[in-house]
């Protein structure tokens, strides 16, 4: 059975009630509270409860927004809530004692607040002049209290749940949907609201006392959330503040948290505890969420702050698809724990999102995150950014979690700060771009993860603000084991104030990218040890200390240009490579590195040791087994210069390259004077070993490079250069290489630019000291720079420039009393230089550039020391290679004083000293080529208009000396010197001075000439070859008296040869060649053998004082004289292209032939003796004597012979003729037969022969066309009477013609018609020629149309037409290369493809929308301007009806630009579907029924149909409509569904029809209830009946389970006054059954009775007792209470009872109780209702 008790109160003020309701009267009821009054206060005097299964309502029925109620319970005993509780009330319920809501409880309302602090009534009314927030604070002498919720609180959409006490926990459910939700502990705590609208909490006053459950359980937690607290798009806020340790936690979470973003609300949740340091002020092991959602993806903020925080559950704020994560600030004051297992994110969830940020922090002690703890803010998996992590600590950091901030890629990794005093790190897994800062150590305890391309920072001793500062304190980095901080594709940024690892336990790292950096004012070293993955350095720094770093892998530049390394020590150890793709930048003193595969490629900024820096007994200062080295030390504008020391051994198996670069540039402006006596200089010196033990070649260069530039405007005082600037290599141990090369260059380059505007007054003196020079001391050491198979060059190269220019200079010295040096020279002694096969070659090179322009010189001296030389004191070997050897010095200078044609120079000395010169002490050997020169070239280019004094003495020469054996014939194999077989190697030796100069002076000029120019080769021993040649080149090549040379191979002299007395010189068999002349001294000796002796200069001599000189053969391509009056003679032949002129008295004696070109033998009394044994041509020539010795038959060309003096022939045989045939030539007519001319010469004029006409004439070579061809003419014959005199040599004789080619003509040009393919190509081509018939002709042409564009009879040009090939190709010449025909370009068809058509609902017509977006031109060639112009583009359904798959035609579409006219356009065609139309049916309504126990519907109205298209055949068919409740049961506005409308007409198809629904009610069914019948009674004062009869329950429907329980059925007569067939009401009959109970409605019966008289007087039926300032309200018996109307209700302060007997009460008994207009608050009293429960005072009773 239900009861009800409302209770109303219709105030128009604010009105204060009390009441008490007790649990025994609230069981199994329902309470109801109305009241419209916007701001209530309701006091519960006697408390305020609510027993489990009960129900109160609290109901605004008013029209003012925001209403609030506040519940006050005053009785002095907790409250208990295990019912429900609705209100839309925002309410505040207030009890001291304590609250707690049930586990069954379900409180809703507008917001709610339960407080166990009080709030004022003023607050509570006027909040506004509070600051617009609730105060609360404990009752004054009470004992804290707690709240407890155990069950579900609910409010309102932006309402507030709020919990307050001095301890509050939550183990049910809070939701607060875009509301706020708080639990906070206090005794004093202000509420308030911020700027979103969310509640803010204010702790005014912490928690003093411990708080006990009611079972004296003391509780641990201020603040706890077992439970769920849910507030999406809302703010959740829990807050201790806890003092004298009364609480072990502050704010405890073991439940759920959630305010996910909701719409446009992000959630907040706040965690924040305050108090003593000895409590663990925020303790998380539960899930705080603020997660994005699929409306608002956005995350929100979570925030714990608090003395001492644990976290050890999740945390998340992460964002849903496509948003971005939220914030997570873990925020203490004294110590952060995040421990193992727990995780805290703010990551992108989905494919497309950004991470957020999180912060873990203790601002004043400690932060620990232990192993395995998650911090996220990964970005998307497939896009975006990941986000910011911070873990700081004041003081220590432990830090062996997991960072990660993965992104995908192509995005920002995240970023991760770790900020504390001292930090501990490891275990830890991070995919976040991480810093940590310490402000004194980082100790590394455990191995450490990076995870993806993201950045980790370890900074000790450095601050974290913005400045980047040091701390004033050192700080380390330490790796407390062998803990590795791993991440192949990571970044590791290390940062300490005085050290980096130790070398006993060095920061061990497997990572991609690498930096540490030292304080600068410290001197710490970095200790590193890297293991396989290729490491990038992007910088190393320590001020003054060592970096040792070794890798298992790779160590490569990671910054570019930039510097990677700068140290006082480098200890570089690697695997894969140190610098080996792109050099590591240094800047070390000291460098020591050690490598196994790859290259090591270091250049280092400053001077450079390589040495033994470990210490390591037998280490070499660079080693690489598998590898390269290349190690560069280079300076700029550093005036001290730069050296590469090489002092413990460097190693490899690959190349070896080492160099020393220096570059000063000096740039001066300003009118002033300028001295230089700086010092600049590349330096290399090697004192350890170095060998590449593979197939690498060896390097070292050592470059200085001085450029000084000097600008002024108007006058320089004067110039001073004393600079010194050199480039040296000094070798002192050994160079090897097995099989490479080995490179040693020394280059020195200065470069002086001095451009004045005016004058340089006091002059330019040049004392400078430019030298590049290359020692090498082996102390006699074999093999000293040593290749098996490679090349060995040592090169000095020194180049000079000099340019002045200016108007007028007062003197310019250079190099005055020679004190200016410029010499290359290279100096080897007491060091073998081998290569086994290769070339080895040492070169000294002098460049010296002077450019020199004024007005006017006063003084121009020249005294400088220009040297260029090489002094060989070692033996140079090589079995197969060459051997080169060169000393070049260059001058070239130009000086220019022309400026106006009065301009000049008035005193020119020039006593330069030039000179080159190789000087050969000791053998060099190979079976290659030896290349030996001095080279000496002077250029002087002088243009004045005047020239005072010109004194010209310069010493310029070029010396080579050889004092030891130069041989190709042997070569030495490491032990012994082997004879070369058949070795081709030729030896060249040159000296060479060359000196031009060219005055060019318009005016006058007094010179002084006596310059020394000389070229001298000075043979001091044998020059041997096998095979091959030998040349000497030189104004003199002197064999000096030592020399005893028995030639190996053939000889070249490119100057004059002396063999001196005492040389001997024997030729054995070979050639020799001499350019100058040929000087035999008395006493020397030359042997000609077999070989040939051949002359090549112009204007020389065979000459000397030796006797009968002989050659063996005589070639004389040049212009010689000989005066030999001993006689020369010639053995075998005498030839050559040249002239031999016999001086007078000479003899020549010719015994063999003699085809010399010009033979000049006219001189007086020289004789020519043809004195060969056999027959002997005599040389057709004009002599003065000619004999021709007896013996053979002697041939004498009779045209141009001629005798002035005496002479014989021998011309008794018969004179041999020889016909001579001379051709004509022809043009091509396809026949070989010649045209030709016989002729004889002979000396005989008495005789002539004429040839007859009977011989034939044919070309040998056929018909065809050429040059030159061959004529064969036979059939030769003498006639006439001197035939018989004559031998013809021959009856045939030969001669050659041309046959040109004959002209062909071209005519009948065809080609095909084409269509356009945006070319001028043609097909089909063809023409007709003129060719002799049955020639055979190929053609290549090329033809084209004029233009490529289409058009009607266009013109096609053949060009280039050739012949190309055919049998007779040769023959022929075309008259023309070009002809001309005609054809037609057709337009091109165009295509498109990429539209399509957009499916559509049925409408009636074709129209259909396309998508030309990814519309596409097919067939455009390519590079033409034609574009596709879709903006008038339509497409069309082939018909308006539905179908799939329908074909769109596409109409309108257009092309445009400059190559439009070639194309013609196809209009495309797509395919679409036309979906049928959906058709609605409105005006169909469904009539309300009472309940039938069917889901039949009536329905009515007038049917229209709606969305048929204008003009289409649709109608609706309503014959067999239906309506169909949803169920049977009785409901308002129940859904009807409408079935079976069909539509019918010709466009039917095109349509679909939704069926509708609509709207009614199913009331109940009555049931009545007749069989009742009421007995007649005797007054008693009651309305009482007696009821008796059979009840029948009538109207239920078939099949229904109802029946009818009349058990509480009762009678009750109108009125208890005595009457006849009064009415009477039965009541208390109630419908019973399992179900359809509420489909009916029971209408109570009536009866009628009789009331007769009574003897006895009635009862009080109310009656009104005071008793100790109380009001009873008491009914004696079961009657009604009645109604009470108080109008002025004012009890004197004591309770009010109503009373009533029955047990349990009717409450039916008391209808309403309602307080008039004027009454007023009860003053401390209350309302109790009283049953038959022995509550009555027993007075009463």
């Amino acid at each position: 059975m239900i009861f009800l008790k409302k209770i109303k109160f219709n105030l128009q003020t604010v009105i204060i009630v009390a009441l008490l309701f007790c649990p025994s009267f609230l069981s199994a009821a329902e309470t109801v509270i109305e009241s419209d009054q916007a701001k209530l206060i309701m006091n519960f005097n006697g408390g305020l409860n609510i027993g489990d299964g009960d129900s109160l309502r609290l109901v605004y029925t008013g029209s003012t927004a925001d209403p609030s109620a506040l519940l006050r319970d005053s009785s002095g005993n907790p409250s208990y809530w295990g019912g429900s509780f609705w209100s839309n009330y925002s309410v505040v319920f207030v009890n001291p004692n304590g609250i707690t809501i049930g586990a069954n409880a379900n409180i809703q309302a507008a917001s709610f607040i339960a407080s166990t602090l009080d709030i004022t009534d003023d607050n509570f009314l006027h909040p506004e002049k509070y600051n617009n927030s609730y105060i609360f604070s404990k009752w004054v002498d009470k004992v804290g209290k707690s709240v407890i919720n155990n069950g579900y609180i609910k409010v309102r959409e932006n309402g507030q749940a709020v919990l307050l006490g001095s301890a509050v926990a939550n183990a049910g459910t809070i939701e607060a949907t875009l509301g706020s939700v708080a639990l906070a502990s206090g005794e004093a705590i202000t509420l308030g609201l911020d700027s979103a609208g969310m509640i803010s909490v204010v702790i005014d006053q912490g928690v003093q006392e411990e708080i006990f459950t009611a079972g004296s359980k003391k509780l641990a937690s201020a603040v706890e959330n077992s439970g769920i607290i849910l507030a999406d798009g809302g703010k959740v806020v829990l807050a201790a503040k806890v003092l004298n340790k009364v609480f072990d936690y502050a704010v405890n979470n073991s439940g759920v948290i959630q305010a996910n973003s909701l719409v446009n609300h992000k959630g907040v949740i706040e965690l924040v505890g305050e108090g003593d340091v000895a409590i663990k002020a925020v303790v998380n092991t539960g899930s705080i969420i603020a997660n994005g959602s699929l409306t608002a993806p956005d995350a929100g903020k979570i925030t714990l702050n608090g003395l001492d925080i644990l976290q050890q559950g999740k945390i998340l704020a992460n964002a849903q698809e496509e948003g971005t994560a939220g914030e997570v600030e873990i925020v203490s004051e004294n110590s952060t724990v995040v421990n193992s297992g727990s995780s805290t994110e703010a990551r992108a969830l989905g494919i497309i999102g950004n991470g957020g940020r999180v912060r873990i922090d203790s601002t004043g002690g400690n932060t620990v995150v232990n192993t395995n703890a998650v911090i996220d803010v990964s970005a998307g998996t497939g896009s975006g950014n990941a986000g910011f992590i911070e873990v700081s600590a004041f003081d220590q950091l432990g830090f062996y979690g997991i960072l990660n901030g993965r992104a995908p890629p192509g995005y920002q990794t995240g970023t991760a700060i770790l900020d504390p005093t001292d930090a501990d790190i490891g275990p830890a897994d991070i995919t976040v771009n991480t810093t940590i800062w310490a402000e004194n150590n980082i100790t590394i305890y455990e191995d450490i993860a990076l995870i993806g391309p993201i950045t980790l920072n370890l900074f000790a001793g450095h601050k974290s603000d913005t400045s980047g500062d040091w701390h004033d304190g050192a700080g380390q980095i330490i790796n407390n084991s062998s803990y590795t901080i791993t991440g192949t594709s990571a970044t590791l940024n290390l940062k300490a104030g005085d050290g980096i690892g130790t070398p006993d336990s060095p920061i061990k790292t497997d990572v991609f990218n690498l930096s540490a950096e030292i304080n600068p004012d410290s001197s710490g070293d970095i200790y590193l040890s890297q293991g396989s993955t290729d490491l990038n350095i992007t910088s190393l720094t320590t001020p003054s200390g060592t970096v040792n770093l070794s890798s298992l892998g790779a160590i490569i530049d990671g910054n570019g240009s930039l510097n990677n390394i700068a140290a006082d020590n480098l200890i570089l150890s690697a695997v894969n490579g140190i610098g080996s793709t792109d050099a590591l930048e240094t800047q070390v003193s000291s460098l020591q590195a050690t490598n196994t595969n790859n290259g090591i490629w270091i250049t280092n900024t400053g001077s450079l040791n390589l040495d033994n820096i470990s210490g390591e007994e037998g280490a070499n200062a660079v080693s690489n087994t598998n590898g390269w080295v290349n190690i560069s030390a280079n300076g700029s504008d550093i005036e001290d210069g730069i050296y590469l020391d090489i002092n413990s051994p460097v190693t490899a198996s690959g190349d070896i390259t080492l160099e020393a670069n220096n570059t000063v540039t000096v740039d001066i402006e300003g009118d002033d004077f300028y001295e230089d006596d700086s010092e600049n200089y590349a330096e290399i010196n090697i004192n350890g070993a170095i060998s590449s033990t593979g197939t690498g070649n060896i390097e070292i260069t050592a470059t200085n490079t001085v450029e000084r530039t000097i600008t002024a405007d108007s006058y320089v005082d004067y110039y001073e250069d004393y600079s010194t600037n050199y480039a040296e290599i000094e070798v002192n141990s050994p160079i090897s290489a097995t099989t490479g090369s080995i490179t040693l260059l020394a280059k020195n380059e200065v470069g002086i630019d001095l451009t004045v505007d005016g004058d340089i007054g006091d002059g330019y003196y040049d004392y400078s000291q430019n030298e590049a020079y290359i020692t090498v001391s082996g102390d006699g050491a074999e093999d000293f720079i040593q290749t098996d198979s490679g090349a060995i060059s040592l090169t000095a190269e020194n180049n000079y420039n000099r340019d002045i220019s200016a108007g007028y200079i007062e003197y310019l010295y250079l190099g005055y009393d020679d004190s200016q040096n410029n010499r290359a020279y290279i100096d080897v002694e007491d060091a073998e230089v081998t290569s086994n096969t290769g070339n080895i070659s040492l070169i000294a090179k002098n460049d010296i550039t002077q450019n020199i322009t004024a007005d006017y010189i006063d003084y121009l001296y020249d005294y400088t020391d220009n040297e260029a030389y090489i002094y060989l004191y070692s033996p140079i070997y090589s079995q197969a290679g060459n051997v080169t050897l060169e000393a070049s010095n260059t001058i070239d200078t130009t000086v220019k004083a022309t400026a106006d044609g009065d301009s000049g120079i008035e005193k020119y000395e020039d006593y330069p000293y030039n000179y080159s010169y190789i000087n050969i002490n000791d053998v060099i050997s190979t079976s290659g080529n030896i290349d030996i020169s001095a080279l000496n070239t002077i250029i002087r280019d002088v243009t004045s208009d005047y020239i005072g004094y010109f004194d010209d003495e310069p010493y310029n020469y070029a010396y080579l000396y050889s004092y030891n054996e130069i041989t190709t014939a042997q070569f030495y194999d490491g032990e012994d010197l082997i004879n070369v077989e058949d070795g081709d190697g030729e030896i060249s030796l040159t000296a060479d001075n060359n000196t031009t100069t060219d005055l060019k002076v318009t005016g006058d000029i007094d010179i002084y000439s006596a310059p020394y120019n000389d070229a001298k080769i000075y043979v001091y021993n044998s020059i041997i070859t096998d095979l091959g040649n030998t040349t000497l080149t030189a104004e003199d090549v002197y064999l000096n008296s030592s020399v005893n040379w028995v030639m190996g191979n053939s000889l070249t002299v490119n100057g004059n040869l002396t063999i001196s007395s005492g040389a001997a010189l024997d030729a054995n068999g070979y050639d020799i060649t001499v350019s100058g002349d040929w000087i035999n001294d008395n006493g020397g000796t030359f042997t000609p053998s077999e070989g040939t002796v051949t002359l090549t200069g112009t204007d020389k001599q065979i000459t000397g004082s030796a006797s009968d000189m002989k050659f063996a053969t005589l070639i004389v391509d040049g212009t010689y004289t000989n005066n030999i009056t001993t006689g020369l003679t010639i053995l075998t032949a005498l030839d050559g292209s040249g002239n031999l002129t016999r001086e007078a008295n000479t003899v020549l004696n010719i015994s063999g032939t003699s085809d010399i070109a010009t033979l000049t033998a006219t001189a007086l009394d020289n004789t020519v003796n043809y004195n060969g044994v056999g027959d002997q041509t005599v040389k057709t020539t004009d002599y003065y004597n000619l004999t021709v010795s007896t013996g053979g038959i002697k041939t004498v060309g009779h045209d141009n012979t001629t005798i002035s003096g005496a002479g014989t022939i021998n011309d008794t045989a018969q004179v041999l003729l020889t016909v001579n045939a001379t051709g004509t030539d022809k043009t091509y007519d396809g026949d070989a037969t010649a045209t030709v001319t016989l002729s004889v010469n002979n000396i005989f004029t008495d005789y002539i022969v004429f040839p007859s006409d009977t011989y034939t004439a044919t070309f040998d070579a056929g018909k065809n066309v050429g040059t030159d061809k061959t004529i064969s003419v036979s059939g030769i014959s003498l006639t006439g009477v001197n035939a018989a005199k004559f031998t013809l040599s021959a009856t045939t004789a030969s001669t050659t013609a041309e046959i040109t080619a004959r002209t062909l003509n071209l005519s009948s040009f065809t080609v095909d018609n084409k269509v356009y393919d945006g070319n001028t190509d043609v097909s089909g081509t063809g023409f007709s020629d003129d060719r002799v018939e049955g020639d055979e002709l190929e053609f290549t042409y090329s033809a084209a149309f004029a233009d490529k564009n289409a058009g009607s009879a266009k013109t096609v040009d053949y060009t280039d037409i050739v012949i190309s090939g055919g049998l007779d190709q040769g023959n022929y010449v075309l008259a023309a290369t070009s002809g001309t025909a005609t054809a037609d370009i057709d337009l091109k068809d165009l295509t498109v493809t990429g539209i399509t058509a957009n499916n559509k609902v049925f409408d009636g017509n074709t129209t259909a929308v396309i998508d030309t977006s990814s519309a596409a031109l097919v067939g455009v060639i390519e590079g033409d301007d034609v574009a596709l112009d879709t903006d008038s583009a339509a497409g069309s359904f082939s018909d308006k009806n539905v179908d799939n798959n329908k074909t769109v035609t596409i109409s309108d579409l257009t092309i445009e630009g400059e190559d439009v006219d070639n194309y013609t356009l196809t209009q495309p065609t797509t395919a679409a579907n036309i979906t049928p139309a959906e058709l609605t049916v409105t005006g169909i309504n469904a009539a309300n029924k009472v309940y039938d126990g069917t889901t039949d519907a009536m329905l009515y109205g007038i049917a229209v149909l709606n969305g048929v298209i204008e003009g289409d055949d649709v109608a609706l068919d309503t014959d067999s409509a239906a309506g169909s409740f949803s169920d049977k049961n009785v409901d308002n506005n129940k859904t009807v569904t409408i079935s079976d409308l069909t539509i019918e007409g010709e466009d039917v198809d095109n349509y679909t029809l939704t069926q509708p629904t609509t709207a009614a009610n199913i009331t109940p069914a009555e049931l009545t209830v007749t069989g009742i019948n009421a007995a007649n009674k005797v007054y008693d004062g009651t309305t009482d009946a007696m009821l008796y009869g059979i009840a029948v329950l009538n109207g239920v429907i078939e099949g229904d389970t109802v029946k009818l329980d009349t058990a509480g059925a009762t009678g009750t007569f109108a009125d208890s006054s005595v009457g006849v067939g009064k009415t009477v009401t039965v009541s208390g009959l109630v419908l019973s059954g399992t179900a359809n109970l509420g489909n009916y409605i029971l209408t109570q019966p009536t009866a009628t009775a009789d009331i007769t008289a009574a003897n006895t007087n009635s009862n009080i039926s109310n009656s009104l007792l005071s008793n100790g300032g109380s009001l009873y309200f008491i009914s004696p018996d079961a009657g009604s209470f009645g109604q009470f109307q108080f109008n002025t209700f004012n009890p004197p302060g004591g309770p009010v009872y109503f009373y009533h007997p029955l047990t349990p009460m009717d409450i039916s008994a008391f209808d309403a109780l309602t307080l008039g207009d004027d009454a007023y608050q009860f003053i401390g009293g209350s309302i109790n209702i009283l049953g038959h429960d022995g509550l009555l005072p027993r007075l009463m009773r």
